[in-house]
Order: C-alpha cells, then structure tokens, then sequence
C-alpha cells in the first residue's frame, strides 16, 4: 500500500512543487532574454539590413547587439544556474516528502528554510496542472514499487522532451544562421562584409546552439545512467526479488543532480508537449503494472 496519489496533492507536500515551477520559470525567463538577445534580435538586424542595404545604422547595430549578447551570455548563464539548483532543490523536497526520503546534505547541500516555499510562491494558488503531478499510481501498489514508478515516469517524460525541443533548435538554428548570411552576400560579396556582416552576428546563433546541444548530450548521459538503474530494479521486481530503498534514494540523488544543471525547456514548448509526454509516461507505468501481473 502507498499514499502517493493522495499526498501529492495535499497542500504541505504541492506547494514545494509549485514553488519549484516558480523557480524554473524566473530562470527561463532569463533563458529568453539570453534567447532574444543571442538570436531573435539578430535575426531581426539581419533581415532589416537586407530590407534596407543602405542604411548603415542597422549594420552597426547588427554588430553592437552581437558584441553585447556575447558579453551578457555569461552573466545570465550565472543567474540560470543559481535559479536552477533552486529549483531543483524545492522539487527535491517536494519529491523526497512524498516518498518518505531523508535529505542528503552531502549531496543536495542544505535543505531550504519553511520559510522559502512562501517567499518563492509569493501566496499564489497552486496551478491546477501540477495535481496529480505523478499518474498511474494506485493505492493498492507496494510503497516501493509506487516509488520506482513514480522515478520511471519522471526520467521517461524529461528524456521526451529533450530529445523533440533538441531537434527543433537545430533546425531554426541552420535556418537562422543561413538567413543572416545570406543578408550579408546580398550586401556585398567581399570577404570583409562576409566576416562582419555575417560570421559576427551568426556567432551568438552558432553558441545558442551549441549550449543546447552540449547540455542534451551531458543531459543524455544523466538520463541514461538513471534508466540503467531504474530498470535494473524494474527487472528486479517482474523477478519477485525485492527493490532495494538505498537504490531508490541513489536514483532520488541522481535526479536532482541531472535537475541542477540540465537545460530548461521553455515553458511555451513544455506545455506543447506537456500532455503527450504525461500519455507517454501513463502508458509505460501501465506496461510495467501490466507485466508485473503475469
């Protein structure tokens, strides 16, 4: 028996969720100005540069916007990560009070003040979508098996998400990085106005890119070491042999480790794909359940 689909929704236990979200959010917000700054303003230099050829006051700024969002990339890289491994800390409460896990300072550092869920949630109600964070999980389930689920749907949905918004930068990226050339070979051929004009402003497209992929390939890795350890102890249970907690409370560790430092999806796209992935992560505890009854 485990309480899971009832004490996820209880106030002491959602609000750490909620503050959670919150957290993640101010850090894709930064995330967006990085992304404004870094690549749509400057695809917008570029098309006007090809609008209007002549004016060389959308040249310069073309360059300056570049220069700038070069030097501001990593004062805002500094202010994501401490948001992030706010975050992640308030998910791990969130998480580590619903499965009945101590805190590890060694790993997580110190756990955050009461105080703290108040100040990032600033009396806001909780958003209807974040009930029933965890699907599937029925009452009549043994505690860690519910536990091991409930870490299966979460490693599952993350993996999704990545590996879908990765493909999509790659696309606007070599589309947005062919655009901005082009600009510059249609406002002269040479090799000066090719560097400045286009190779410039393409820099901060090119980094963009690069962080998320370098970030989806590091995030790769997280998420396949935890899969590894999640289906051993899967396979452990469709054997009848029992799941071991200490394994359960190393899997809880290494998600919050992948969970300071992994890339945020933006929320506009997080929400896209936000019911799919929730179908996706059902269907697989489904399988499992449906498995462990043979």
């Amino acid at each position: 028996m485990n309480t899971i689909a009832k004490k996820q929704n209880e106030k002491s236990t959602i609000e750490y969720l909620a503050a959670a979200r919150r957290l993640y959010s101010r850090a894709k917000c930064l995330r967006g100005i990085k992304l404004f700054l870094g690549v749509v303003l400057i695809a917008s230099l570029a098309y006007l540069q090809l609008r209007f050829p002549q004016n060389e006051n959308v040249s310069y700024a073309l360059v300056i916007t570049s220069v700038v969002a070069l030097i501001a990339e990593p004062v805002l890289d500094w202010r994501i990560s401490a948001y992030k491994v706010k975050g992640a800390k308030m998910q791990q409460c969130f998480d580590n009070d619903l499965f009945g896990f101590s805190w590890n300072e060694s790993v997580c550092g110190k756990r955050p003040a009461e105080d703290k869920v108040f100040d990032y949630c600033k009396g806001k109600p909780v958003k209807k979508k974040l009930y029933d964070w965890y699907v599937g999980i029925e009452a009549d389930l043994d505690e860690d098996l519910a536990i091991l689920l409930c870490q299966n749907q979460n490693g599952s949905y993350d993996r999704h998400l990545r590996e879908r918004y990765t493909v999509l930068c790659l696309l606007c990226s070599i589309i947005l990085i062919a655009g901005v050339i082009y600009t510059a070979l249609k406002k002269d051929a040479t090799l000066y106005t090719i560097l400045v004009y286009g190779v410039v402003p393409s820099t901060p497209i090119i980094n963009w890119f690069i962080s998320i992929f370098t970030s989806y390939y590091n995030d790769k890795e997280d998420l396949d070491h935890l899969d590894e350890t999640i289906y051993q102890e899967i396979n452990r249970a469709e054997a009848s042999q029992p799941i071991r907690k200490y394994v359960l409370e190393r899997i809880q560790n290494l998600m919050f480790m992948h969970r300071k430092v992994a890339y945020l999806i933006p929320d506009m796209f997080y929400s896209m794909l936000r019911r799919n992935s929730e179908n996706r992560a059902a269907a697989t505890v489904e399988r499992i359940l449906a498995r462990q009854k043979k």
